[in-house]
Parts: C-alpha cells; structure tokens; sequence
C-alpha cells in the first residue's frame, strides 16, 4: 500500500486477559481497518482461511491434529472464539505479529510455570526460581519487541487494531510515527499477571520486589489456580477480581 505524504497511521492497542467475556468487549472496538493478533506469524495464512469463509472449529481441529496448537495453547484459542466468529462474519484484513521463536520461548516458560506450580502445591516455593523465570519472560519480550513491532508496520493501513501488545511495541510504533491509543479492556488482576508486572518493574526501574512479596503472590497464584479447576476460568476470575480488591496492594493479608 502507497501511503499519502500526510497520512498518519493509527493503532489502538487493547489490553485484555485471556478471557471469552473480556475478548467479546475488546471486538467492540474493531474498525473497517486491519487487525493485529498476539497469534504466532506462522498460523497467519490458516486464519486467514477462515476470513475468506473456513469453519474455524474445522481449522483450529485441523491445528490441533497436525501439532501446530499444542495442548498448552488450546485454551487461549477457544477462548478467542468469538474473535474467530467476528473475522469469518466481517472478513478484515487480519494479521498475526507474534514471533514464533518467542511464542515457542513463551511455551517453554508457562510449562516451567506449571512445574513450579506443581512443586508449590507440595509446599516447596522456589523464590529464587520464580524471580528467574519471570524476569527471563519479561527480557525475552523486550527483545523480541522491535521484531514484532516493525512486522506490524509494514502491514499496518491507516486505521489498526492490536490485541495485547507490549509497551515496547507501542514506544516502537510511536517511534515510526504512528499515533497510537492503549485501552484497558479489563486490567488482568491474576496473581501471576500482577507478579510478572512487578518483576518488570524492578528490572526496568529498580522497584525492588521483597520476597515475602513475590511468595505471597506465588500463594494467591496457587489459590486462584484450584478455583479455576472449582469454577472455571471466567466465573474464578471474577470472584478472584472481587477479592484482590485493589491490585496495588497484594501484599495486605
């Protein structure tokens, strides 16, 4: 696409958790203009298939069956079913900006998430080891961000959309000249989500997280984890919502 002397591109990115109720607020906000999903780059042509008309229960089946939706991701793919019903309804022009060697790293860390989860439900809470791995989550998305920003670029048309988006992609775009609009669709109040933000924090601004801190968070995180298993995923996260109260003091007993 040729693009005017004086035209400005704009973006807005939408924060949301991974949520169906929080995915159907987040289409509200769509455009006529192209959209950007946290979906790995090499999964772009497959749903693009299901713009042009495919099933995409039949495409996500297909995914599954061939290994290229693992197990560890099939609940982020059903819970974005009604975006998978909004881009077969509306056909946009739709792209996906994730890195696949950092969506393969991101795997890599929710399995070592799951085994320190495992390991604390035995008791054994590995500060030390959580503080690692988020730290590493957070400096893999750093590095990955200008790769994933510049992928949105030169895709990007005047109007533009993007689902979950780092700060360093949006600072990236900024950079390019893009005005760019962040809306909270609803602000993850997770334990782990809420720890990962900390972390970032320290690294980036030298917040110090006290241990106690980082072990009370890793308690919530287990707690909320079986009322996920009682309730399921959407009913857990609103009464965890209702208990966190306000997030900026997770540490209050």
């Amino acid at each position: 696409m040729i693009k005017g002397v004086f035209e400005v591109e704009r973006i807005t990115i939408l924060r949301t958790p991974n949520l169906e109720s929080s995915i159907r607020k987040a289409i509200q906000w769509f455009s006529s203009g192209t959209i950007f999903l946290d979906l790995p780059m090499d999964l772009e042509r497959y749903i693009e298939d299901i713009a042009i008309g495919a099933d995409y229960h039949e495409v996500l089946s297909y995914l599954e069956d061939v290994g290229l939706i693992r197990v560890e991701d099939r609940v982020k793919y059903r819970t974005l079913a009604p975006l998978f019903e909004y881009i077969y309804m509306n056909q946009p022009d739709v792209h996906c900006y994730r890195d696949p060697l950092y969506h393969t790293i991101s795997n890599e860390t929710l399995r070592e998430i799951f085994l320190m989860t495992a390991r604390g439900r035995l008791g054994r809470i590995e500060i030390d080891e959580w503080r690692r791995v988020l730290e590493e989550d957070v400096r893999t998305e750093i590095e990955y961000a200008e790769i994933e920003g510049e992928f949105i670029r030169e895709r990007a048309s005047e109007e533009n959309v993007c689902l979950n988006a780092s700060e360093e992609i949006e600072e990236y775009l900024r950079g390019k000249g893009f005005e760019v609009v962040r809306r909270d669709v609803d602000l993850s109040c997770t334990p782990l989500d809420m720890l990962r933000s900390m972390i970032r924090e320290e690294l980036l601004e030298g917040k110090m997280v006290p241990d106690e801190t980082v072990r009370r968070l890793v308690e919530y995180h287990l707690r909320f984890t079986d009322l996920i298993l009682e309730k399921g995923r959407e009913e857990a996260y609103r009464m965890w919502k209702s208990f966190m109260g306000d997030w900026n003091d997770p540490t209050s007993s």
